[in-house]
């Protein structure tokens, strides 16, 4: 039984890491989920915010003006916390428009400024924006290059902010207009932390943790950034792959060796263990079997040796054995 037990809790530590690993990644789950666990200030003070169309109007007809005029628009936009105002301003450093931002969204940014760049790219518009900002008490660069599938009106630009009180729709509302998108993020000192491309209904996010290179592949279901199927690599080996729905992992979910071999088949629901869960030697044989109800063990629990003979059974109820 002490056998077992280890196999088991040894597993089930695996399982669940990487199950945790995968909700708490931004991708496989709502935006807004992620930034409310995050930071609520932030979540709530985007949802007080409503977007001055007539600011729109002015960036906009800058876009355009200076698109026509040098192929190409910048500005700026800094955050005045003592004020409690975004402040838009132009290349020669002239005023674009002033907005005056919920209190609780300019307290959850205790620094911010954006450079962004318009142009046309065989007449689609391509956007560059190189972001500073301060969050969780660090400061960090976040630059991103991106490709709309086409070029940009004045009704895209107005949907686009006014989705910013809902972040799922307006993920969703984005990746479905973009043809691809980039984005590196960077430490104080300048050191590459986080890596997101997203093209056809894919994304990849990369990241080093504890000197590993961790990679998640998420492939969507048309364009719906709440299901799909993801998987997980470090140093490039595939290490899980599990079904997204809702945002959290749904169905057959598997864990392999090195080999890439099957590991673990475990059934998830509601991003909890939920069904029949098995364990596999490398050669394909099955060492255990088990049962799993809202994420507790729930049934019969039997152990075997490579040979298919019985090693050690157990029968579980609400987490706890009531017989072996």
């Amino acid at each position: 039984m002490k056998r077992k037990n280890f196999i088991l809790s040894t597993l089930l530590f695996l399982f669940i890491s990487i199950l945790g690993f995968a909700v708490e990644n931004p991708n496989s789950l709502t935006p807004e989920s992620v930034m409310e666990a995050l930071n609520p200030d932030f979540v709530e003070g985007i949802k007080e915010y409503k977007p001055n169309l007539e600011n729109i109007d002015k960036v906009f007809n800058y876009i355009e003006k200076n698109i026509k005029q040098k192929g190409r628009a910048i500005f700026y936009g800094k955050l005045d916390q003592e004020k409690k105002e975004l402040i838009v301003t132009d290349e020669n450093n002239k005023i674009i428009y002033i907005e005056k931002l919920p209190e609780k969204f300019v307290n959850s940014t205790p620094y911010f400024e954006v450079k962004q760049t318009y142009s046309l790219k065989n007449g689609k518009t391509l956007n560059y924006s190189e972001i500073n900002l301060e969050t969780f008490g660090k400061r960090i660069k976040i630059k991103t290059e991106t490709l709309s599938k086409n070029r940009i009106n004045k009704k895209d630009a107005i949907e686009a902010l006014s989705l910013m009180s809902d972040l799922n729709k307006a993920a969703q509302n984005g990746y479905s207009k973009i043809e691809y998108s980039n984005m590196e993020t960077f430490d104080e000192n300048d050191n590459l932390i986080l890596t997101v491309k997203f093209k056809n209904k894919k994304m990849v996010i990369e990241q080093e943790i504890e000197g590993d290179k961790v990679k998640m592949i998420t492939y969507f279901d048309n364009l719906n950034t709440m299901n799909g199927k993801m998987e997980a690599y470090v140093n490039d080996t595939l290490v899980s792959s599990m079904q997204i729905k809702n945002s959290l992992p749904e169905g057959e979910s598997k864990i392999f060796y090195p080999s890439g071999k099957i590991l673990t088949v475990t059934n998830v629901k509601n991003g909890t263990m939920d069904g029949t869960m098995k364990v596999f030697y490398e050669n394909g044989k099955i060492r255990m079997i088990g049962h799993f109800k809202d994420g507790k063990k729930d049934g019969e629990f039997i152990e075997y040796e490579e040979d298919g003979s019985i090693v050690d059974k157990a029968l579980y109820k609400n987490d706890e054995m009531v017989s072996q």
